[in-house]
């Protein structure tokens, strides 16, 4: 930052656009009234091919997006009458009454001071930018650089709020880094072993998220599409030995990256559970369109859990890998909230102290723990995964994103989310050898707490999906097919390996 230099202004705006070529015919361009009638048939064309039950949830999910406290305060912005340049000055004044500010800024400051002190926090610093300024940044109304050029140079006349100007500044160079990243996506290296896996990139809630997508070349009539959901720190790409091998048995298969991790756009966000399963569930509606079996691993194991007690109508069956969250059987909602209420957050000092140190460990030591964590086949723990981890780690936000972990609320017990709110057909693949924890005694506990839950135990550590896929891919196909679509008996039996030779583990109902 200090070498390179001022920021420059943004280009001014042509006088005209260049004519067109007059070999070109633009034949009829449609009016107002025919594109919305456009749009309302491709509404209608989508709605469709959703069940009646995945619509009820996309209609939920749109009441909330139009009266929830974001969108409200949105609304009234937008409703103000002043253009994005003025809300962006607005903005970064919001606590301060300088007199060199315009009218027009002055009559909406009141409405973003207010938004700016909801929206702020210390478990989130500069998510009001996030929340009231992205949209903007997304809609093209207002351009990266025209916030960095205003921020700079209202931090030079000392009239603005620090806060505000730090949050812009981070905000906008975090957008645009995420901006020429994903420009890039087709041309950066990418697992050599993921055949008819493409990546694609989807914006939400003004953030860009990448996500993988495997298509059977002969789909299977019926069959749900596979969510895959990755741990605290890696990106859907982990998922390269999954994506070919589960489309190629006619599912389509979907591996997102989550917000804050691998090429995902790592913003101002009070980032939890909740996000991340608000995530999913918004991903299933709009770009897989139908209910998923989600499978996940460690914290990804969670956040899919959370999705199917939360959004049931959506999940046609969930798999743990090694899945992260406490498994309690006197786990009570009264308890949990006490907890929740009860929790203080910690001095961000320490926060800070702690999170540099054990981010600056983890940078340097990627590959042994990589290493550590894949402890039957560590060669699948390879230069690229490793080099991208590190990469991911390096991006602006990620620090954030890390010390996000802090300030997580108190979880719900996963026995609760698997047995007691989502009810529906779920698996347990564990890798025994996991480092972290006792795998095997958390099997256990899952059986014990959620009767009759499909169980397939795996030499293999913490990312038994990377470390062997095969046995992996194999477990969760034959929970598909017994449980979920229901083609063999439910009280059979899956053949997986333990310790060091083949063993038949009960998965009855």
């Amino acid at each position: 930052k200090v070498t390179r230099g001022e920021a420059l202004p943004p280009l001014p705006a042509p006088d005209a656009l260049p004519a067109p070529p007059s070999s070109l015919t633009s034949g009829h361009l449609p009016t107002a009234a025919e594109l919305r009638t456009l749009l309302e048939q491709h509404q209608q064309q989508h709605s469709r091919a959703l069940g009646s039950a995945v619509q009820q949830v996309q209609a939920q999910v749109r009441t909330w997006a139009h009266t929830g406290p974001e969108a409200s305060r949105l609304a009234r912005l937008a409703a103000c009458g002043a253009s994005p340049t003025t809300l962006l000055q607005a903005y970064l004044t919001a606590r301060t009454l300088p007199s060199s500010v315009t009218d027009s800024a002055s009559a909406v400051r009141p409405l973003l001071t207010e938004a700016v002190g909801a929206c702020e926090s210390e478990a989130a610093p500069g998510a009001s930018f996030t929340a009231l300024i992205t949209p903007w940044l997304a809609l093209g109304a207002l351009s990266r650089r025209r916030v960095l050029q205003d921020s700079v140079l209202l931090r030079k006349s000392e009239i603005s709020l620090v806060p505000a100007l730090d949050a812009a500044e981070r905000g906008s160079e975090t957008a645009d880094f995420h901006f020429q990243l994903s420009a890039l996506a087709g041309q950066q290296q990418r697992p050599a072993d993921a055949p008819g896996m493409t990546i694609k990139q989807w914006r939400w809630r003004g953030m860009l998220s990448e996500f993988c997508v495997a298509e059977p070349s002969e789909p299977r009539e019926g069959a749900p599409a596979i969510l895959l959901v990755h741990g605290f720190g890696a990106f859907g790409d982990q998922w390269r030995g999954n994506l070919g091998a589960l489309a190629a048995a006619g599912y389509r298969v979907f591996a997102p990256t989550l917000p804050g991790y691998g090429r995902s756009e790592k913003a101002a966000a009070l980032y939890s559970q909740d996000l991340w399963r608000d995530h999913l569930r918004d991903f299933v509606l709009q770009q897989v369109g139908g209910p998923v079996v989600v499978a996940g691993n460690s914290i990804g194991g969670f956040i899919g859990a959370s999705l199917a007690a939360d959004c049931p109508d959506l999940v046609r069956g969930v798999a743990l890998l090694n899945s992260a969250g406490p498994v309690d059987a006197a786990f009570t909602l009264e308890g949990w909230q006490r907890a929740i209420a009860a929790k203080k957050p910690p001095p961000k000092l320490l926060v800070q102290l702690l999170s540099r140190s054990l981010f600056l460990y983890l940078e340097l030591s990627i590959g042994r723990t990589l290493q550590w964590l894949y402890p039957t086949n560590p060669v699948r723990a390879d230069k690229w995964l490793g080099d991208e981890i590190y990469r991911a780690a390096c991006d602006p936000g990620a620090l954030e994103v890390f010390q996000s972990v802090f300030y997580l609320p108190p979880p719900r017990a996963l026995n609760h989310l698997v047995h007691d709110q989502y009810r529906g057909p779920a698996a347990v693949i564990q890798g025994v050898l996991d480092p972290l924890n006792d795998a095997r005694t958390r099997a256990a506990s899952l059986q014990a707490t959620c009767p009759g839950i499909y169980t397939a135990l795996i030499q293999a550590g913490h990312c038994p999906h990377d470390e062997q896929p095969g046995k992996v891919n194999a477990a969760l196909l034959s929970f598909i097919e017994e449980r979920v679509l229901g083609s063999s008996s439910s009280s059979s039996r899956v053949k997986v390996e333990v310790e060091e030779e083949e063993a038949v583990v009960n998965v009855s109902a």
